[in-house]
């Protein structure tokens, strides 16, 4: 999905899940810090916090779910288990 100014991560994911795909699942703590950590995901291998991670317009990047526990659903994943 293009995107012609910067965006954090969790900014991105909230444009999808309003304008493509409303089933898109992903955690929406809303610390906006980079404190809490229930944010993240994996952005080109590698994990960030999804709230205070910009991305570059232009950029191209592939977003995953966290490793380390189960994957509830899309981009959610049980802490629990890790």
């Amino acid at each position: 999905m293009p995107i012609d100014r910067m965006v954090t991560v969790h900014e991105l994911l909230n444009i999808i899940h309003r304008d493509i795909d409303g089933t898109l699942a992903f955690r929406t703590y809303k610390c906006y810090k980079g404190s809490c950590s229930l944010c993240v995901v994996k952005l080109n291998g590698k994990v960030v916090k999804s709230c205070s991670t910009p991305l570059n317009p232009g950029e191209e990047i592939t977003i995953e779910p966290a490793g380390g526990g189960e994957v509830i659903r899309d981009l959610v994943v049980d802490f629990n288990a890790m």
